[in-house]
Formats: structure tokens, C-alpha cells, sequence
């Protein structure tokens, strides 16, 4: 049995056991994707259980729509969890700490992560959190060498929560190669800033929209914007 049916089948027994024996919530979520600089769509199958502690478990599908929507292809899948290594007795501070595994056809990797996150008021919330991300197989670097492209990732979060149906997320992410390595704006780190408007629609049912600015393709002489669009189902 291959590594992507392993965690396929892993998946689907973790998420069994999760709904079945663990208080808490559940959310399935279709995510859309556009990046301008290379228009390439995609589409994210996510099944997210969030535990009454605070903890959780996410898993991801990644599917290539194509250019023009003319295909179907599976990229990847992904499985994450998280858990509250301290929780403030009111609840307004928060460290949690996690760890992800990522398969994709080339192969694998996976990352540890650490973040802390607090509630100035009810309705605004700072966050930022810690990953390293190791690969589990080389690709060739900028030298001609192959080597291992891990890098560490930074996550600053602002959550504001403007009523009972409406919230707004701002979260900006640096990645930063180890090794030699670049990204597509030519250097060996880049920014990925996103805007997140959330709409609930009623106790089951919540809708998303996000824009984002991924930094300049080189290749492609343009800048990388994201547009994004998000339906997530509560059972």
C-alpha cells in the first residue's frame, strides 16, 4: 500500500473516531482558489474538528481545476493537528502547539509549529505562530545541488469580529528558505498577506470571501493576487 493511500485511509479512521467519541464541533468546507499571476485555479476539501479545549484536527484535499477548469486532478492531502499547551484561566491567552503532515506527488513533508494567541477584548484577537517545515525528499537548488527545501514559516494574525454574523481575519505569512533555494519572487523568502471576510449565515451554514498578494512572479513579469471563495457546513 503507497504513503497516499496509508494517509487517505488514516484520515478517514481519525475523523471516524473523532466525530464519534470527542465532544465538540464539526465543519466540512469547500474552498475555491484563483492566483492572477499564473491563473491557475484549485479547489481544498477540508474537514475541521474542533474539540471543547480549544484543540483540533484538520484535513485537507488539495485538486488542480486547470486553467480552464478542464480538469480534476488530486495534488495533495494533508493532515494537522493542534492542542492548547496553556490556557489562561479567562481564556484570553492561549499557546498552542501542533504538528502537520503534507503528502503531494513529488513526496512528503512535514512541519512542527508553536503560537500564542490573545483576546484584547471580545472581539479582537492578536495571534502568531511559529512553523519549520522539513522536507522528506530533495529537489535541486538554485546551485544545480539537490538538497532538502526546508524553511521556516511566521503567521501574524489580527481577528476582529464585528457582530454576530459578521468577522474579519488579516494574516500575513513569511516564508524563509534555510537552504539555497528561491521563491518565485527570486529571493529566498517572500510575503503572503490575506484578507478574510466572514458571513454566517445561520447555525449550519458560513460563507467566505479573501483576497490576498503573493509577491511578483518573476517568470511571469506580474504580481501574484489571490482571490478566494469559501462555503463551510457545521454537523
Amino acid at each position: 500500500m503507497n504513503m497516499k493511500k496509508i494517509l487517505t485511509l488514516s484520515s478517514l479512521l481519525i475523523s471516524l473516531s473523532i466525530h464519534g467519541c470527542f465532544a465538540g464541533e464539526d465543519y466540512f468546507t469547500q474552498r475555491y482558489k484563483h492566483f492572477t499571476a499564473t491563473n491557475t485555479n484549485s479547489l481544498e476539501l477540508k474537514y475541521l474538528h474542533r474539540f471543547d479545549n480549544s484543540a483540533g484536527v484538520l484535513l485537507t484535499a488539495y485538486n488542480n481545476l486547470g486553467h480552464h477548469f478542464d480538469e480534476l486532478k488530486s495534488v495533495g492531502n494533508e493532515a494537522e493537528f493542534w492542542y492548547p499547551l496553556y490556557l489562561a484561566d479567562n481564556k484570553d491567552f492561549k499557546i498552542m502547539g501542533g504538528g502537520q503532515l503534507t503528502m503531494q506527488p513529488s513526496g512528503s513533508f512535514v512541519c512542527a509549529n508553536i503560537g500564542g494567541f490573545y483576546n484584547l477584548f471580545d472581539a479582537l484577537t492578536l495571534g502568531s505562530r511559529y512553523r519549520y517545515v522539513k522536507f522528506n525528499h530533495k529537489t535541486i537548488d538554485i546551485n544545480g545541488e539537490e538538497n532538502y527545501a526546508n524553511f521556516h514559516q511566521l503567521d501574524y494574525y489580527i481577528t476582529y469580529k464585528i457582530n454576530n454574523k459578521w468577522a474579519t481575519e488579516f494574516n500575513a505569512t513569511n516564508n524563509i528558505f534555510i537552504n539555497n533555494f528561491h521563491r518565485a519572487n527570486g529571493r529566498n523568502d517572500n510575503w503572503e498577506i490575506k484578507q478574510s471576510v466572514n458571513y454566517k449565515i445561520n447555525d449550519t451554514w458560513s460563507v467566505q470571501s479573501q483576497i490576498g498578494w503573493y509577491e511578483r512572479v518573476q517568470v511571469e513579469h506580474k504580481e501574484n493576487y489571490l482571490l478566494s471563495m469559501a462555503a463551510s457546513y457545521k454537523f
